[in-house]
């Protein structure tokens, strides 16, 4: 749901999309990686306990960045953190020069950061350039390996970051052991946190398609509503109003290149938020039940 349509922009929709208050979801449709909204309200969530309560937030102007501030304004309002007016950029984002100044002179204790991909890496290496780690705590609402990879050793040290899962919790976790041995050994790399999740998405779909003995789509759906399971980390469970997995959101903090272990070691697991600190569907923008 984290792409879902406005339903003022979709109109004579197909049987196989489900109306909710605010938007249009598929009702197959089920989701392993973190909503926006969860990603935001657990670092939100984090931020406010550990680094500060005055926030800005920059973000590419889509969807997906649009929906993350709808979790941090949430956020801010339970914990008592302000929020300033954001800063936008447009999409795709090829330079972030020209707000820099706009986020320094809004002086945050925590600037948030809403990107993926290739702009994320351009930001990552401007707010660097520009001195803006030492000014405030940067907190990367969602980031991956390839990311950090992509932007270089030591380019994200001493930014936090969230993820929906990090390669060292095979230390932790018996099942992302066996699943990180398996990945690395086929492809001699780490796997990544979009790994972790096709790799649960498609044995969650398995193991319940192979206890109700049936690939009957209307039957297997029913089934994973509200399923509970447990492969690479704590505990899981998909969400019966929107089929969105409530789960464990992981805090992660930007090592320098020379205590970087390996080539791989580019973050520390600092903290989690564990699936309890999400909230309903509602605060989301759909009901539940409906």
């Amino acid at each position: 749901h984290g792409n879902s349509v406005p339903r003022k922009q979709l109109t004579n929709y197909p049987q196989n999309i489900v109306s909710h208050k605010k938007g249009l979801i598929c009702k197959w449709f089920i989701g392993s990686h973190l909503t926006p909204f969860q990603s935001a309200a657990a670092m939100g969530r984090y931020a406010a306990q550990h680094l500060g309560k005055k926030w800005h937030y920059i973000g590419d102007n889509y969807s997906w960045p649009q929906l993350l501030l709808r979790g941090l304004e949430k956020m801010a309002k339970d914990t008592g953190a302000t929020l300033a007016a954001s800063t936008w950029a447009p999409f795709p984002a090829t330079d972030y020069s020209q707000f820099i100044p706009k986020v320094q002179a809004a002086k945050p204790e925590v600037l948030f950061v809403g990107n993926f991909g290739a702009p994320q890496v351009t930001f990552a290496k401007q707010a660097v350039e520009f001195g803006l780690k030492q000014q405030m705590k940067i907190v990367i609402l969602n980031t991956e390996i390839t990311i950090a990879e992509a932007a270089g050793k030591g380019v994200f040290d001493g930014f936090h970051a969230g993820t929906v899962w990090y390669w060292t919790l095979k230390d932790k976790y018996p099942g992302a052991k066996a699943f990180f041995d398996k990945f690395h050994g086929r492809t001699q790399r780490v796997p990544s946190g979009y790994a972790s999740v096709a790799y649960t998405t498609t044995r969650l779909i398995a193991d319940t398609a192979n206890e109700i003995k049936s690939f009957d789509l209307a039957k297997l759906t029913a089934a994973l509503e509200g399923r509970k399971f447990q492969y690479l980390k704590g505990p899981e469970q998909i969400r019966a109003c929107d089929h969105s997995n409530i789960q464990q959101a992981f805090v992660l903090r930007g090592k320098p290149a020379e205590a970087m272990k390996d080539k791989w070691d580019f973050f520390d697991v600092i903290g989690e938020v564990g699936a309890e600190a999400i909230e309903p569907c509602k605060d989301e923008g759909f009901e539940e039940g409906v």
